[in-house]
């Protein structure tokens, strides 16, 4: 079964710097297959011969005994991500040109607490919406991240989450299709 794993706070502000080829030798050395990584923001996508369980936690022990810190990893199977890709809400804004700007997922290790995804709503701007279905949570961000409250809340409200723009899910779903 293939997998993709997203690395949290990977070579972000100069922080947790790790290359894309350190982290593909490292996952090598715990017997992970057809590793392959896109971007330097810790995308990667593999064929284990391990439990999700295992393949979680031997990940984020062998980052943290090769390049000294813990990283949170978020894994899905190719097929969940194939139906995390069909149920964006936000099909027009995805499709309206060839760079769907605006479009994001945050992916979460669990689905969040009822209240706490009722409470986005508070920190949405206008030309924000969001879509919260099991662990995920879909973005409309027309004017951008970088100053988005809502961005910040998601990324703060519990569970574990690393966001990845549209075109970066774009080409991951590539990269699980291809052998």
């Amino acid at each position: 079964m293939r997998y993709l794993g997203l690395l949290r706070a990977v070579n972000v502000g100069g922080k947790n710097r790790i290359t894309m080829a350190d982290l593909r030798s490292a996952l090598h050395d715990i017997d992970l297959d057809h590793v392959r990584t896109y971007i330097q923001s810790g995308n990667i996508v593999f064929d284990p011969d391990l439990t999700e369980v295992a393949v979680h936690q031997r990940i984020e022990h062998q980052i943290e005994q090769r390049f000294g810190f813990h990283i949170d990893v978020i894994l899905r199977t190719a097929n969940e991500f194939e139906r995390i890709i069909a149920a964006c809400p936000f099909v027009e804004a995805r499709e309206a040109s060839s760079s769907p700007a605006g479009v994001s997922v945050a992916f979460l290790n669990e689905p969040p607490a009822p209240e706490d995804a009722a409470a986005l709503e508070r920190y949405a701007s206008p030309g924000e919406q969001y879509h919260v279905i099991d662990r995920e949570v879909y973005l409309l961000l027309l004017n951008g991240t970088a100053r988005s409250k809502l961005v910040v809340k998601v990324q703060k409200m519990g569970p574990i989450a690393t966001i990845r723009n549209w075109k970066t899910i774009q080409k991951l779903q590539a990269m699980t299709l291809a052998d």
